[in-house]
């Protein structure tokens, strides 16, 4: 359960923000991070800055084309990251303008 009001508040905008992007994928999301405080982020190797922490990010799976998740997401103003490397996860979060792959 988050321990401050801000984290719920964050928690709820940030599914308000996808659930559009939800809802164009046609597929189900698994996720599998989204509010993580301490000493949780630091055992799922998270940054120390992470916005896991203040439930501004998730990480999810959903069994799509690479391509298509990046056309799916082009829009999104906040960050975006996608690892096909690790088990396919992408990360969203409300934070500023950034992109990445690994």
């Amino acid at each position: 359960m988050p321990d401050q009001l801000a984290h719920f508040d964050n928690i709820v905008a940030l599914a308000t923000a996808i659930q559009p992007y939800r809802t164009r994928s046609g597929k189900p999301w698994r996720v599998t991070s989204w509010y993580r405080p301490e000493p949780w982020n630091s055992r799922a190797g998270g940054s120390p800055n992470s916005l896991h922490k203040v439930g501004l990010a998730v990480d999810f799976v959903v069994d799509l084309p690479w391509a298509e998740i990046r056309d799916l997401f082009k829009d999104w103003r906040g960050g975006f990251g996608i690892y096909p490397n690790s088990g396919g996860h992408v990360h969203l979060d409300l934070g500023e303008y950034s992109r990445w792959e690994k």
